[in-house]
């Protein structure tokens, strides 16, 4: 009988889940504290023992290098930055498997929706007139039919293949940018075209919303960053951020946005977080800010999805057979 060690607080229920889910299996709910610190009584056992772990970002991150058995570590979540920045250099690179989830794809890409939709019926206008009790029709004057816009997607992975998906179900024409011409074997044919980094300049000017889900690589920290936005001036492009922050700085997103390079921008994650209160993202114009929740639900069967991903790829450990989402430590997703 194989263990799993449950090391989360973000999912109470998890290591409850996990066990019904796998009868044949020992699970040991971690008790885990703040910051993703193991609880003393637990971690003598948890770091000596451990073969299989899910878990969170921040325990995988803390004991990077101090499990002594570990084989494989599933994170429940889908950027995994937090654990790869932990990366020593100097040190070989871990000898454990990890993999991530992918179960935050459909709720991300909700997400991405819901604000091209909001954005084009000009929902927030419509509430700031509620306040005010204006009925007042021009705001009108200027939405558009989703079928009509192009959206561009910056990494098409699970998330951006899923919003590239609704998009499509919307009549929208969809362009997406991957890391090199050699992943352009994998296709969707919810892309109508695809684009490498060096084309991105192309992808902006005929975008009218650029979604980014980027992870955070090395070469993709500041990709945005500079005058390369200034290709979205005719357009009035939106951008809508669910991958990581550093992907633009704080500078650029100002300059952006004031020299109307943009015409608005969707944040659900910032180059530091949390948004500091004296940020200048706070007031700018057309500026929309949500604190990091795009893939995020308690929801319980965004908790079911996370176990049956867990479980496909627990029985393809056990059967020898190559798992799901697993992460190139060497590339860092």
């Amino acid at each position: 009988m194989l263990t799993v060690y449950c090391a989360t607080t973000m999912y109470p229920e998890l290591a409850a889940s996990v066990q019904a889910a796998l009868p044949n299996a020992n699970v040991i709910n971690v008790k885990v504290l703040e910051r993703g610190i193991v609880a003393p009584e637990n971690e003598d056992d948890f770091l000596e023992n451990a073969e299989i772990v899910i878990g969170n970002n921040l325990v995988a991150s803390n004991y990077l290098y101090k499990f002594k058995k570990l084989k494989w570590y599933h994170t429940h979540a889908a950027g995994i930055d937090p654990i790869t920045n932990k990366i020593n250099a100097e040190l070989p690179l871990p000898p454990f498997t990890l993999t991530r989830r992918t179960a935050a794809r459909n709720i991300s890409a909700q997400y991405v929706i819901t604000y091209i939709l909001a954005t084009e019926r000009k929902v927030l206008h419509l509430a700031e007139a509620q306040i005010r009790k204006s009925w007042n029709w021009s705001t009108f004057d200027h939405s558009r039919p989703l079928e009509s816009l192009t959206i561009g997607i910056l990494g098409v992975g699970s998330i951006g293949t899923e919003v590239a998906r609704l998009c499509k179900a919307f009549g929208m024409k969809t362009l997406g940018m991957v890391r090199d011409k050699d992943l352009l074997q994998n296709r969707s044919s919810y892309i109508d075209v695809y684009r490498t980094k060096e084309d991105m300049p192309d992808l902006l000017t005929n975008s009218d919303y650029l979604c980014c889900c980027l992870p955070s690589t090395s070469e993709t920290k500041g990709l945005l960053s500079g005058d390369i936005l200034s290709h979205c001036k005719d357009r009035g492009t939106v951008l809508i951020n669910v991958g990581r922050g550093d992907l633009i700085d704080e500078d650029t997103l100002v300059k952006a946005l004031t020299n109307n390079w943009l015409g608005g921008a969707v944040l659900d994650v910032v180059p530091k977080e949390p948004l500091s209160a004296d940020s200048r993202l706070w007031t700018l114009p057309n500026m929309v800010i949500t604190p990091h929740i795009s893939g995020w639900s308690k929801d319980p069967k965004v908790r079911k999805a996370v176990v049956e991903e867990f479980v496909v790829n627990y029985n393809n450990f056990l059967a020898g057979k190559p798992m799901n989402y697993v992460v190139d430590w060497s590339r860092g997703y």
